[in-house]
């Protein structure tokens, strides 16, 4: 979906066209903020850049000092030449759902969506700007069935962002919310035939998005409000000896790891207690993995058998593998970083000799979106 009230006149991208244009890719994150550089040829996209900026000090349970966040990036790609921007939004800003219309004409759709599904969760069109974007079409026991992916953010957060990046001349053209991320980055993998039905899940900071896929399209989306931060807050609230750097440091680099030598156990637990560390992690863990577990129900109940899920975020070490023992399912995680190319469908993705890692890959889905 693209708020592109804050922006001018949208700069359009499609397959066939032979356009040259550089852009920035911004994925606004809790924790850190994934900058990609992106060059647009024909049928080719090229990240030619990846950078990481820490949003301490930008981000909080506040919002986002989008200002400063402009002069930062600007600083950083001072030398590359003033961009047009696409921005992607953290879920916890942005109010997202997937919608079904049957049997209905598709010139008639847009009309069908202002008029009755505008309002959903707490976005409405008064206080927010609400854009839609469409994901497929398919036959369903004899209907014709369009799903939509609905988006909003507060009007007053998208005309902040826009202005912000204005004054450092940097057009904002999109602002996408990062489920849409997820459904444009599922789109690399079209030839993985053997799981067409799967899910998409997003650990985020404070909340964790669960997007499903049929055959490839998807079909349903939600959030849940589980993250790192359930873990970092359950552990602090029952540890009072320990401060939130030492859980972080062990929930970061221990996670699911508590097999360990003593050695190691005294470096990371010598105030944190592990008994406790042990019963807080498995107790969200349980927490995250039945959620996930009632999405997988509730495709399985419409018909929908999931066999794998991708994963993209902030998810401490070995819960993949605990989860796919819990679901019995296939879980990978997607990475990016040994990638130089990887074909979509009728483009070709490059990327750069540049570090690049699997915390760009909302960045890396937003940057995919022209070309869809």
């Amino acid at each position: 979906p693209m708020f592109s009230v804050v922006c001018c006149p949208l700069t359009i991208l499609i397959k066939n066209n032979i356009i040259k244009k550089n852009k920035l890719i911004v994925d606004v994150g809790m924790y850190e903020t994934k900058v990609l550089e992106v060059h647009y040829e024909a049928k080719k996209i090229t990240v030619t850049d990846a950078r990481t900026i820490s949003s301490k000090g930008l981000v909080d349970e506040n919002g986002i000092d989008f200002s400063e966040l402009a002069s930062v990036i600007d600083t950083e790609f001072s030398n590359a030449g003033k961009k047009d921007v696409s921005v992607s939004l953290p879920s916890e800003i942005c109010e997202s759902k997937i919608i079904t219309i049957k049997n209905k004409k598709k010139s008639e759709i847009p009309k069908i969506i202002k008029k009755e599904h505008m309002t959903f969760g707490r976005a409405n069109p008064i206080t927010h700007v609400v854009d839609y974007a469409f994901l497929g079409m398919r036959e369903e026991d004899g209907d014709t069935v369009f799903y939509y992916l609905l988006s909003a953010v507060q009007k007053s957060v998208a005309a902040y962002l826009g202005a912000s990046f204005e004054k450092h001349k940097l057009k904002v053209k999109t602002i996408v919310s990062s489920v849409y991320n997820q459904i444009c980055l599922s789109e690399i993998f079209f030839d993985e035939y053997e799981h067409l039905n799967r899910l998409f899940v997003d650990f985020g900071t404070n909340s964790t998005r669960i997007t499903a896929f049929s055959e490839g399209m998807a079909v349903y989306t939600r959030s849940v409000d589980i993250g790192f931060n359930s873990y970092v807050r359950s552990l602090f609230s029952a540890q009072e000896e320990a401060g939130k750097p030492e859980i972080i440091r062990a929930l970061t680099e221990v996670g699911e790891h508590t097999d360990l030598a003593d050695n190691i156990i005294g470096e990371y637990f010598d105030v944190l207690n592990l008994d406790i560390y042990r019963k807080c992690v498995n107790d969200v863990d349980d927490y995250t993995a039945n959620d996930i577990s009632r999405v997988i129900d509730l495709c399985s109940k419409n018909d929908l058998s999931i066999s794998k899920i991708y994963y993209t975020g902030n998810i401490i070490k070995g819960f993949d593998k605990k989860l796919a023992d819990k679901l019995d399912v296939v879980v990978e995680k997607v990475v990016f970083h040994s990638m130089d190319e990887k074909e979509g469908k009728g483009y070709v993705l490059e990327i750069d000799d540049i570090l690049f890692s699997g915390a760009y890959t909302n960045a890396l889905g937003l940057c995919i979106y022209p070309m869809l």
